[in-house]
């Protein structure tokens, strides 16, 4: 298995670099403000993390994509 990431911000950028991570065999778990924003990318295999420290336990790389 590859390495554990995990992706906060999970709009059009954020969207795109788990599918490519899940694509590739890496563990993704994914965060957003708005859960259903994530639902498309657990179907795929990622991870939903219902808060963001629970988001941050036990990964390796950490990808913020956050506007603001």
């Amino acid at each position: 298995m590859m390495g554990h990431v995990v992706i906060v911000g999970i709009g059009n950028m954020g969207s795109a670099i788990a599918e490519r991570l899940l694509s590739r065999g890496h563990r993704v778990t994914v965060y957003n403000r708005t859960r259903d924003t994530c639902l498309p990318l657990e179907a795929k295999g990622a991870r939903i993390a219902d808060d963001l420290s629970n988001a941050l336990t036990d990964s390796q790389v950490v990808i913020s994509v956050l506007y603001d």
